[in-house]
């Protein structure tokens, strides 16, 4: 009930009530789902469940509800460590079992100690996997429990005592395996213990942003009602030391009433989706001020799939708030608009569409092939409509390409072909297949 009327609460109290009413939900469907399955022997609800999930923010929302938990061990350290090179990991796996499994680890953690010592929750990539760890400077486990661990009756950090049944560990190693990884167990004795999970990589989503890109000399406007998400910007902004001026609103009244006074060419937009006293939320304020092309909703609620399939629809990407402190920044220099890219081995094909664009006094760059135009991908505006032919040469596939021009923030992409779509299956980086006629007609 209370889930269902946040708008008027803080920013900080909405995050803690979702997050605790989610919990409530995860642990009440597991309690059900133990009680109609044998756990020795039925993973299966662990593929059926998994999905790609953005690993970080489900060890930040563990972190936090750790340091709450924990918070009268005055003298227990938890963090997450994180860095730019880490924040955009994937994996596809079931979230809620990954975040009762390291909840479990950190609990055990904490046990090993004498309410004293540090836990340490880290991501990092390795290969084509990535690896999650919980570490701690706790008393370690003997080498002779560590080869009993992960079977049944047999507990992690609890070998002097009478209580826990063993099946933290061993849910937790027959769970990694169903997906794909590895669950590893290291521990020296007055050391401490490092207990890792290795699981396969996955691509990010498509509603995902791999990184901001601000015109040097241009704008950053932010939409929050929140203070303290300001300040973030602001730090991250002025650490670039770029000419890039900042400005904050905290709703949608007064933002629309500098759009209609300002240039908003060369302006990033970074909006909540929450917004407290606006009418609009903030994926229908970016829709009716119609600069989807220049805006990133930031938001605590990224983890809603119906956010991110509406954040897809309308072709603007979904970073999670408390990530806002790890996505790297880019900055490029202000080009002239270009009002289209294309990339053609076709040497007739590219002297067509040259023809046209003089004629109709249009701005196009062509290229013959891909490397040439990776070298200046960067320098173009997010919003440049970019037109690719499906055969390169050499092997190159268009739809292949795109993918790789997507994930550096273009995402105004064309198939140029003569095929017909049905040839080609889902392109999901692709907003349309055309012909190869020129873009402009006399």
């Amino acid at each position: 009930m209370v889930v269902e009327d946040l708008s008027e609460l803080p920013e900080e109290k909405r995050i803690l009530l979702r997050g605790a009413s989610r919990r409530i939900t995860d642990i009440s469907n597991n309690l059900i789902r133990k009680n109609k399955i044998n756990p020795q022997n039925d993973y299966s609800h662990a593929k059926d469940s998994k999905k790609i999930s953005l690993l970080a923010e489900l060890l930040e929302s563990i972190v936090s509800e750790k340091r709450s938990q924990y918070r009268s061990k005055m003298e227990i350290e938890i963090f997450l460590k994180l860095s730019s090179d880490s924040y955009d990991l994937f994996s596809d796996i079931n979230p809620d079992e990954l975040k009762c499994i390291i909840s479990n680890l950190v609990n055990n953690s904490i046990e090993a100690m004498d309410n004293k010592g540090i836990v340490e929750i880290g991501i990092s990539k390795q290969g084509d996997n990535v690896k999650i760890y919980v570490k701690d400077n706790g008393k370690g486990i003997p080498k002779a429990i560590i080869k009993k661990l992960g079977v049944q009756q047999v507990s992690l950090g609890k070998e002097d005592s009478d209580s826990g049944s063993g099946i933290g560990v061993f849910h937790a190693k027959r769970m990694t395996k169903s997906w794909g990884g590895q669950f590893i167990i290291e521990s020296k004795e007055g050391v401490g213990t490092i207990i890792s999970l290795i699981l396969p990589q996955e691509k990010p989503p498509l509603w995902f942003p791999n990184f901001l890109n601000i015109s040097e000399n241009g704008k950053v406007v932010i939409i929050d009602d929140d203070i303290s998400i300001h300040q973030i910007w602001k730090e991250r902004i002025n650490h670039l030391r770029k000419e890039i001026d900042l400005i904050s609103f905290s709703n949608d009244r007064d933002l629309e009433t500098w759009i209609n006074k300002n240039e908003t060419s060369n302006t990033l937009f970074l909006c909540d989706y929450e917004l407290v006293g606006s009418q609009k939320n903030g994926l229908e304020l970016i829709e009716a001020l119609g600069i989807q092309d220049q805006a990133i909703l930031v938001t605590s609620r990224s983890d809603e799939i119906e956010i991110r399939k509406r954040c897809e629809r309308i072709g603007i990407k979904c970073l999670p708030k408390n990530l806002a402190i790890f996505i790297p920044i880019k900055t490029s220099h202000n080009h002239e608009k270009i009002d289209a890219v294309l990339i053609d081995d076709d040497e007739l094909v590219r002297i067509g569409w040259e023809f046209s664009a003089k004629k109709n006094k249009k701005r196009l760059k062509t290229f013959s092939n891909h490397i040439e135009f990776l070298k200046i991908m960067g320098t173009l505006p997010a919003s440049t409509p970019i037109f690719i032919d499906s055969c390169l040469g050499d092997g190159v596939k268009g739809e292949e390409l795109a993918d790789q021009i997507y994930s550096a923030g273009l995402t105004e992409l064309y198939l140029c072909t003569g095929y017909e779509p049905e040839h080609f299956g889902k392109l999901p980086y692709i907003k349309k297949i055309i012909g190869k006629d020129p873009l402009w007609t006399t």
